[in-house]
């Protein structure tokens, strides 16, 4: 008998694994199931996060919950929508809000026991996976639900797993707001996707610490045109170079 993606994943995430960075992951395909979750998994003490929120159908579940909500999504028509719906709740917060943004995800919400990200359920898997790997870099949630249909997908036909002896996603330390920021912008200027690279460089700008400046100069020599582009373009605004732009030619 086949076992649904969300099941499997109920079934192999262990909470009892000691270096765990996160108690467990739900992977869902629907928008049925992913508010269904966000109905029965989350509890009144819960301090929920939700990275994605669209027009706020899941948010207004989680808000019921009575538990501390906060929604983000990186477009302001959705944001409106979602405000429209939710309207004022004492318990929830609905901000625009790019979830790359990991310093400001921190901001809103310090430490969320919860999880709930929906970047798109068709959303191709490197992109949520990239924002996984950013939360667990960054929170210790309890739970994490992620609606993607190509990683529920992949989980179902997953057969074992192996056991690890080491956490291999690691939390970045607090202890300093500005190394953590520069920490998370400096792996984020890693990523393989050239529209995660061109956002970082221009939070790298804003920063503006050497650090950041050496890593927009070392970015300034990327292989993709649009990324050299505006490195090229943020160290021109610095004075750090004198030489003419390279055609953005669109690409990713």
């Amino acid at each position: 008998m086949k076992t649904s993606a969300f099941m499997f994943a109920r079934q192999t995430a262990r909470s009892d694994t000691p270096f765990s960075p996160c108690g467990r992951i739900a992977v869902v395909a629907s928008a049925i199931h992913y508010r269904k979750l966000a109905k029965t998994e989350v509890r009144r003490n819960d301090r929920v996060l939700e990275i994605g929120c669209s027009s706020g159908l899941a948010t207004a579940v989680l808000a019921r919950t009575g538990a501390t909500v906060a929604a983000v999504d990186c477009a302001q028509e959705q944001v409106d929508l979602a405000i429209s719906r939710c309207g004022k709740q004492p318990n929830l917060t609905i901000a625009r809000l790019d979830g790359r943004n990991a310093d400001l995800l921190v901001g809103i919400m310090p430490e969320p026991t919860v999880i709930f990200i929906d970047v798109g359920g068709n959303a191709l898997l490197d992109n949520v996976a990239y924002m996984i790997r950013l939360c667990l870099r960054v929170f210790s949630p309890r739970l994490m639900v992620v609606r993607s249909i190509e990683y529920a997908g992949v989980t179902a036909m997953i057969d074992s797993l192996e056991t690890l002896e080491h956490r291999p996603i690691r939390r970045i330390s607090r202890r300093s707001r500005s190394a953590f920021l520069l920490r998370c912008l400096i792996e984020q200027s890693h990523s393989d996707k050239a529209d995660n690279r061109v956002f970082t460089i221009y939070r790298l700008h804003a920063l503006g610490t050497a650090p950041a400046r050496r890593r927009v100069a070392q970015l300034a020599a990327d292989p993709h045109p649009r990324v050299r582009r505006v490195a090229r373009m943020c160290l021109d605004d610095w004075g750090a170079v004198d030489r003419p732009l390279e055609p953005d030619d669109g690409g990713t």
